[in-house]
């Protein structure tokens, strides 16, 4: 039996939990005698997972890291408590413990999902890989939610597969870069990467990139791996959300709205507008304090897939509406905190598929009509099938012996 090591971002995000198990489920047509194991790692970078590394790493005789992770909450928890009592604001207290209850609710939904997946028994540390754990495997495939984001290549070098000497075990699956340039600081990632047996990015502007750097000229762009899973596939994991059974939606027609930043007090008014004249509830689930808010991804897809409309201003939203043949719309990117050109990057991926879809009037005009709450999308099947033909091609390839 061949055993396939994946390696993703392995955190509580939609979008990275349903391309984990789509990744998985198109790989079973390649090998047949297979056992994939998604490799649990802290995939995201933040200042509590620093904290942990720290910690572990000066006490690394403590096995029950648990008790850390425990010690944590409760600090964290006691610090907002008592800033809160110290500016005697009971409402901002009750808040955060609402908040903190909806996270956890969260993370336990999230948690369901993980039995479609097969993970790893041990946690592997994204900057500082163990290759004991890693290097019994055959195959060893990277991809694809922003695992080659130039960050993540300079901050988690587990993504590189530097750490594994026989580069005819390495494939890149349709991995993401989700920016369009890449820093100077970060060319070694790339030629890390290049050494890979087969490589498949999501964005044509990093092949260019990669075969720039290296000698590499056979890099292959591929569509995102939801995209590619057969419907059936996608359909056998979704699931009616508990809060339809507590919640009264007449005609269970709703707008579902998923924002990863905000948006203008006039696109909002126009959402408010069309949900008011169709008669529609609007859920927006990324609000922490929408009750639907701590559904897990299963639930997510059903949502997107018995939605009236879907309004966002994520490339993976707009892909699955597509997917499900639902009315969509697609919002500007509002994010205070980036760069302009990084912000810029991010909306031309939803360009990029909106064009090569050829249904460019998805983007939101400050005006939502009749026209816009049809689907209409004569070429994305014709697209699609071809897109599937090529993804086929490389896979055959890249586990040809």
């Amino acid at each position: 039996m061949w055993k396939i090591a994946l390696l993703t971002l392995y955190n509580n995000n939609y979008w990275n939990k349903l391309q984990n198990y789509a990744v998985q489920e198109i790989i079973k047509k390649y090998v047949r005698n297979w056992e994939i194991t998604t490799i649990r790692n802290n995939g995201k970078v933040t200042i509590k997972i620093l904290l942990i590394t720290w910690i572990n790493y000066l006490f690394k005789e403590y096995k029950n890291t648990w008790i850390i992770n425990t010690i944590l909450q409760i600090i964290k928890k006691s610090l907002n408590i008592l800033i809160c009592t110290i500016k005697g604001n009971c409402s901002k207290w009750e808040k955060i413990l609402f908040q903190e209850k909806q996270l956890s609710n969260r993370t336990n939904s999230f948690n369901k999902f993980n039995k479609h997946i097969k993970s790893s028994d041990f946690i592997e540390d994204v900057y500082r890989p163990n290759r004991k754990n890693l290097e019994w495997f055959d195959y060893y495939i990277v991809g694809s939610y922003q695992v080659r984001h130039p960050r993540s290549i300079h901050l988690m070098p587990l993504f590189t597969l530097w750490y594994i000497k026989d580069n005819n075990k390495k494939i890149a699956f349709s991995a993401s870069f989700a920016i369009d340039h890449l820093p100077k600081w970060n060319s070694k990632g790339i030629k890390d990467i290049s050494k890979f047996k087969a490589i498949s990015v999501r964005e044509t502007k990093w092949k260019e990139i990669i075969e720039e750097y290296t000698d590499r000229k056979d890099v292959q762009v591929l569509l995102d791996p939801t995209m590619l899973l057969p419907v059936e596939s996608r359909d056998k994991i979704s699931i009616c959300p508990s809060q339809f059974k507590e919640l009264w939606f007449e005609n269970n027609k709703y707008i579902f709205c998923y924002f990863l930043w905000s948006i203008t007090e006039k696109a909002k008014h126009e959402i408010e507008r069309i949900a008011k004249e169709q008669n529609n509830k609007i859920i927006y689930i990324m609000d922490i304090n929408d009750p639907f808010y701590t559904c897990w991804p299963s639930e997510f897809v059903w949502l997107i897939r018995n939605a009236y409309l879907v309004c966002t201003d994520s490339f993976h939203w707009s892909v699955f509406s597509l997917l499900y043949n639902k009315p969509f719309l697609v919002f500007n990117r509002v994010d205070p905190w980036q760069k302009e050109w990084e912000k810029n990057s991010m909306n031309s991926r939803l360009v990029t598929l909106l064009e090569k879809f050829q249904i460019k009037n998805r983007y939101f005009n400050w005006k939502i009509d009749n026209k816009l709450l049809m689907p209409d999308y004569p070429q994305f099947k014709n697209i699609l099938n071809q897109e599937k033909i090529k993804a086929d091609k490389f896979l055959k390839q890249a586990f040809d012996e």
